[in-house]
């Protein structure tokens, strides 16, 4: 890589910070408190921009990207909008047109640990 190209990428990572995240990893993603037991598992993939495979938007401050469940209630797609902010490890996911009484169990997210097994 030469010094004009690395300059530039420098310089690109610096106007677009969403661009530094480039590793791929996972998310473990549990609530709080226990007794609303919630557990998800995010592949991240910065190079690709995606969330488990969903297209996602990445910034300083957030991920977000939607899902459609494939599966459809009263004859229409669901779409999940979700979010994960960066600074709090907090995961937020909603059903579009749904109201919601109860804002449900609060989910955090890190980096998954090593697997087991």
């Amino acid at each position: 890589m030469g010094e004009t190209t690395r300059l530039t990428l420098i310089a690109a990572c610096l106007a677009f910070p969403g661009l530094a995240v480039a590793e791929s990893f996972k998310l473990l993603c549990r609530s709080y408190p226990p007794d609303r037991i919630v557990s998800h598992v995010f592949v991240v993939d910065g190079d690709s921009k995606t969330v488990n495979d969903k297209r996602a938007t990445f910034t300083d401050a957030k991920i977000e990207w939607v899902s459609v469940d494939s599966s459809t209630r009263r004859g229409r797609a669901v779409y999940v909008d979700h979010r994960i902010d960066r600074h709090t490890g907090i995961y937020t996911a909603w059903e579009r047109g749904v109201y919601y009484v109860d804002a449900g169990p609060t989910i955090s997210c890190d980096k998954a640990p090593a697997p087991k097994f």
